[in-house]
């Protein structure tokens, strides 16, 4: 059985008013529907379907407001 969709942050803590590298894993050949579940940024997709390996990314850039972000990805299965 294949491991559940996941999040990844592929370059650690977001300090200041930096940014992240998130990264979904999910199922091959899907849209993707980036969304921000809560807190302030903006988020810049680099690709809005998966590849053959279930991977697509977007970059967080933080708003520079101190706070909890969460981050979520929506397929069509």
């Amino acid at each position: 059985m294949p491991d559940p969709p996941r999040l990844y942050n592929l370059t650690g803590p977001v300090r200041g008013s930096g940014g992240a590298i998130i990264c979904f894993v999910g199922p091959p050949h899907k849209a993707i529907d980036w969304r921000m579940v809560e807190g302030m940024g903006t988020l810049t997709p680099y690709t809005l379907f998966t590849n053959e390996y279930g991977q697509c990314s977007c970059r967080f850039d933080s708003s520079g407001v101190p706070g909890r972000v969460v981050i979520g990805a929506a397929y069509v299965p």
